[in-house]
């Protein structure tokens, strides 16, 4: 019975996909939000993309893959999708047929490497999350944009180069975030961590009497529904606008943010807001290309294919879990404060002490 519903409801989704106008990943999108992540990539997988689209497919799929839980395979996806853009980017690429390449938005560009550090982290592996930190920054850089913020970023940035003794690195990183709020204490707790380099690591108990390093928590959400990018103008001087794209956001928002109950309760902190970060990350490429080509620029409306399964916000719970405890609650909360769901996170039976990193993508 539940595979004969399955296959009534992929029947239902391959009807609306073949009279959708969308382009097919934006619809994999749709179907994400829709019906979840399974179905997601089971829509994927039927469906396809065109070369010009390939490396987007790669990225709903990274999505649904990180919902589940399916790390490695997350960050598979994810490669196939860095090593597509790349391959797109080369001058021959451009005599093929079909549709152009979609070249990432800048935002765009940084939070894929942010992806890949959530996934390395979600499988406890700091060297990956430390290798994919190392593109992270470098995309940060590239990106040029004086109003993005990408705090989620570089402070996932640095927690990998605490994990691997790179201190320097994990200041450089940190030297661009500024929080106010929820998230200047964690900030300042990691700064203080990789300020004092080896002699603030945790005791690791081989010298008497042993000692066991406190236990940590690292919960890292992406939490409710990226915007939905749509046909717009752009006012490139006080009386002239070109065609372009903009940025709206989705509604409604099912989680706004979350908290581990412990004892005092520990709520998470927004460190970046991915429809603000859209914006301004686009407002920031249109300002670069007037710069460099003039506002007499004529240009044709912009790429309308996005990567339509990001989150809404990026936010972050760093939290000591005492001894005794062997589970916490995870309560999620709307952007309201109303409680809507929650779970039970079970710590590892082993864990004495150190560092343990919890991924919840929640749409």
């Amino acid at each position: 019975m539940k595979s004969a519903l399955r296959a009534v409801g992929l029947a239902a989704i391959a009807a609306m996909a073949s009279a959708c106008t969308l382009s097919t990943t934006g619809f994999v999108g749709d179907v994400y939000y829709g019906y979840g992540p399974e179905a997601a990539l089971e829509t994927a997988g039927v469906f396809g993309a065109p070369d010009g689209e390939r490396s987007l497919l790669e990225l709903e799929r990274a999505v649904a893959l990180l919902e589940l839980g399916r790390y490695r395979e997350c960050l598979q996806a994810l490669e196939r999708a860095r090593l597509r853009i790349e391959a797109d980017a080369l001058p021959a690429s451009a005599e093929k047929n079909g549709p152009p390449p979609w070249r990432p938005a800048l935002h765009e560009g940084v939070l894929i490497s942010t992806m890949e550090m959530t996934a390395a982290f979600g499988m406890q592996d700091p060297d990956a999350a430390a290798a994919a930190a190392d593109r992270a920054v470098v995309a940060v850089d590239a990106a040029v944009c004086d109003e993005c913020s990408f705090n989620f970023t570089r402070v996932l940035a640095a927690l990998a180069y605490a994990e691997v003794g790179r201190y320097d690195d994990g200041l450089a990183a940190l030297a661009g975030v500024v929080l106010v709020g929820r998230g200047d204490d964690l900030v300042e707790q990691l700064r203080r961590r990789l300020d004092a380099g080896p002699a603030g690591a945790e005791v690791e108990g081989l010298a008497p009497p042993p000692v066991a390093p406190k236990r940590s928590a690292v919960v890292m959400l992406l939490l409710g529904m990226g915007p939905t990018k749509i046909g717009d103008e752009l006012a490139v001087s006080a009386d002239r606008t070109v065609e372009w794209v903009g940025y709206l956001p989705r509604s409604p928002q099912t989680a706004g943010w979350a908290a581990l109950e412990l004892e005092e309760g520990r709520p998470s902190a927004v460190l970046t807001d991915v429809e603000a970060l859209a914006v301004v990350g686009l407002k920031a490429t249109a300002e670069r290309a007037v710069a460099d080509q003039g506002a007499t620029l004529d240009w044709d409306t912009g790429d309308l294919r996005h990567w339509a399964s990001l989150p809404a916000t990026l936010q972050l719970i760093v939290a000591e879990i005492p001894e005794a405890e062997d589970e916490t609650d995870l309560v999620y909360y709307s952007r309201d404060g109303d409680e809507v769901f929650g779970e039970t996170v079970l710590w590892p039976a082993d864990w004495v002490g150190g560092r343990v990193y919890v991924v919840r993508r929640v749409p």
